[in-house]
């Protein structure tokens, strides 16, 4: 694992290459190149900047929920039995098969007989 100050330079250390290849080589190839590595080094940068959290304020947003004020998502389709799960699902129900036997479950679990 990198060590933390190495990490947050790297960007910078993308962009500075880039840069200086750009200046010092001239082939199209390596222009080519020296602007992708400059590009990624940016969006590095940029998805650090979108994606940074600051640790105090994730702190302090944690403890202003109160154990009765929270909402929980519960999944209320977890409650209905399988045939009333499956969204999409054209069958009739109780399954029967073509001489209108009705399908026992142990049979619908499992893999084509």
């Amino acid at each position: 694992m990198l060590p933390r100050s190495i990490y947050h330079l790297l960007p910078y250390f993308y962009i500075s290459l880039g840069l200086l290849c750009m200046i010092l080589v001239e082939s199209r190839l390596i222009f080519f190149s020296s602007t992708l590595l400059m590009v990624a080094g940016a969006l590095v940068l940029w998805m650090r900047y979108k994606n940074s959290v600051d640790p105090v304020e994730y702190i302090n947003a944690g403890m202003q929920v109160k154990d009765g004020e929270s909402e929980l998502l519960i999944d209320k389709s977890s409650d209905l039995p399988d045939h009333e799960r499956r969204f999409g699902d054209d069958r009739e129900f109780p399954l029967v098969d073509d001489n209108g036997v009705l399908i026992p479950f142990e049979r619908r679990k499992g893999g084509s007989d």
